[in-house]
């Protein structure tokens, strides 16, 4: 009896040791990456894509670290998001996971062979909470081009699929909506005045109407032109939003 019971144990030992093994040997760490821009983010991501597809078992994991920048970590979780969206890439199969800081910023990719397993992180909700400063805090400084679409007038800003801080109005609204100490300053810069004035309208316009932010809450003008658009059609513009203090 003693014979048999050692027997089950060992062979229990061997599964347990042996799946362990399998489940180590299932994740891998297929990129990290500390200092990148746009391009190289993209490029990275289109790669880390592709090596998912190539396997129908494989879930990929994106892991961003906190850098201690709720603006840049808010920007940068939400760009890899919509990437995964534009690329129409199963969520379940491409999944972004936000860390706790460790020693600046990072993102790693790994990948499960079979879906086994995930990284051993502590998972974390990026905070939308501002640190307290003295100046203004830069929320995004980008280029606009307005156009009717379908008969109606909107702004895009610079490509989605390759630019990470953007103008987002989405993200504005839930920064401005976590921290009510703090307002938004909104300075529109462009050569022709009818446009930069269409961009103020439509911008009021969805802060009020679709993110239900007071008017008290941010402060819209026009600051001239802009040098760095000058050689581009009148319906360019550029647009600098940052937060300051209330106080």
């Amino acid at each position: 009896m003693k014979f048999f019971l050692i027997v089950f144990i060992f062979i229990i030992s061997f599964f347990k040791v042996d799946f362990s093994q399998e489940k180590k040997e299932d994740l891998q760490l297929f990129d990290s990456v500390s200092v990148f821009n746009c391009e190289d983010l993209l490029s990275r991501l289109d790669g880390f894509a592709v090596s998912i597809m190539q396997n129908p078992n494989a879930v990929g994991f994106v892991v961003i670290y906190d850098n201690n920048n709720p603006i840049d970590n808010k920007f940068l979780e939400k760009y890899i998001r919509v990437y995964a969206e534009l690329r129409k890439i199963d969520k379940n199969r491409f999944r972004v996971l936000s860390a706790k800081f460790e020693k600046g910023k990072r993102i790693d990719f790994w990948v499960s062979q079979n879906g086994f397993s995930a990284p051993n992180i502590k998972e974390e909700t990026f905070s939308l909470v501002l640190p307290k400063a003295e100046k203004p805090i830069l929320f995004v400084n980008d280029w606009v081009v307005i156009e009717k679409i379908d008969g109606k007038l909107t702004y895009s800003g610079e490509c989605p699929a390759c630019c990470i801080n953007r103008i987002d109005l989405d993200l504005l609204a839930d920064f401005l909506n976590a921290n009510s100490q703090v307002n938004a300053r909104i300075k529109i810069y462009g050569k022709s005045r009818k446009y930069t004035k269409i961009l103020e309208k439509l911008v009021r316009d969805e802060l009020i109407n679709d993110h239900k932010i007071s008017s008290n809450r941010f402060q819209i003008s026009y600051q001239g032109k802009d040098e760095g658009i000058a050689q581009l059609p009148k319906n360019n513009t550029s647009i600098e939003i940052e937060f300051f203090s209330q106080n």
